[in-house]
């Protein structure tokens, strides 16, 4: 009896956590206002709500100081991003933001196993995973809203292997948003 109840417990908070996670990513790009965002106030807000900024596994580089943007949506990116990051990968983990062809280039970066190549449409789809949400707990919501905030900036989401970077991370996900002129 005292197995289904907590199975049942486990259950509501999954299906809890699945509802919020489905709202936010109906008000990705809407009720709020396109603003000058500070990046560092963003990423430093992220950083201290995961308790990353003070463990000292963590860097940065900002190299681009603001970015018109939604300000949730700004929090959504670091915090979706950041998250996976401490959620699937290892430390030490890598925030940069610079600007490059054009676009704001968000660049977080992990010394976990990353995302297999022919799985790497499969997690921007909502609700997916590539674990068993009793091994790893998580809606599979956080990379498809990081999908739709790019697609509402016309942006872009890439993944990088390390043999294409000169970085000795093993998970690099980069966001690219166009500048605004």
């Amino acid at each position: 009896m005292s197995e289904n109840i907590t199975m049942m417990k486990t259950q509501s908070v999954r299906l809890d956590r699945m509802l919020v996670d489905l709202l936010e990513f109906s008000r990705v790009g809407r009720l709020q206002n396109i603003e000058t965002i500070s990046i560092a106030t963003v990423v430093e807000k992220s950083l201290q709500k995961l308790g990353m900024g003070t463990n000292g596994t963590t860097t940065t580089r900002i190299e681009l100081s603001k970015i018109r943007c939604g300000p949730d949506d700004a929090r959504r990116i670091f915090d979706i991003l950041l998250s996976n990051a401490q959620k699937h990968g290892a430390p030490p983990f890598e925030v940069q933001v610079y600007e490059a062809d054009g676009c704001c280039v968000i660049h977080v970066a992990d010394a976990g196993h990353g995302i297999p190549f022919a799985h790497r449409g499969k997690v921007l789809e909502p609700m997916s995973t590539l674990q068993s949400r009793d091994a790893i707990e998580g809606s599979g919501m956080g990379l498809a809203i990081l999908q739709k905030i790019a697609a509402i900036y016309q942006g872009s989401i890439t993944w990088r292997d390390v043999e294409d970077s000169a970085s000795t991370q093993a998970a690099l996900v980069e966001i690219h948003l166009p500048l605004a002129s």
